[in-house]
């Protein structure tokens, strides 16, 4: 609180006139920095736009990965990340999905984009997931093949296939195709 002040001009006792303490001044700098959702894809299909809302948040989290860690726990949501869980519970409205269904959708979706972002926080967002494992295993693997043949193997063919991000869209459609089968089921 102290550095607040100070980087803005003010003492540490006027800051506390405005926010009482850590957790809420975080909480501020996260709806903040979270901003609103981007207006909602025009496509008629709420498959498409729950995979451009997941895009949107995957890309927010990767923006300012420090938000992973502000987002868990127990805490009270701000406006701005109340309208980006409303954005995506919007198009799950017309799967048919009761409310607790829709939640559950949306808790896996955001636990998906929550690791995928972890993922590559540490190097950066212009690198993709399977190039981060890539990165991170080939010292570990190098002739060491035989005593890991599946991770090889499957590292070598990510690589030769030019695989990019594939992760973040495969657990977006796995999600999705549970959806779409959880729909089917109470038709």
């Amino acid at each position: 609180m102290q550095r607040v002040a100070q980087e803005l001009g003010f003492t540490k006792m006027a800051v506390y006139r405005y926010v009482p303490g850590r957790p809420e001044l975080v909480a501020l700098m996260t709806d903040r920095a979270l901003g609103l959702p981007p207006k909602p894809s025009k496509s008629k299909n709420w498959r498409k736009r729950i995979e451009a809302w997941a895009q949107a948040v995957f890309d927010i989290f990767t923006a300012h990965p420090w938000g992973l860690e502000a987002t868990t726990g127990q805490r009270v949501m701000g406006p701005n990340e109340m309208a980006w869980a409303e954005a995506g519970l919007e198009p799950l409205a017309e799967t048919g999905l009761n409310g607790p269904d829709r939640l559950d959708v949306l808790a896996v979706m955001l636990g998906h984009l929550r690791s995928s972002a972890q993922m590559v926080a540490g190097i950066g967002p212009s690198l993709g997931l399977e190039t981060q494992m890539n990165l991170l295993t080939t010292r570990t693997l190098n002739g060491r093949e035989a005593e890991f043949p599946q991770f090889s193997a499957a590292i070598a063919e990510a690589s030769a296939l030019k695989a990019e991000n594939n992760g973040l869209s495969f657990g977006i459609n796995c999600i999705l195709d549970g959806v779409e089968w959880q729909m089917a089921k109470r038709r």
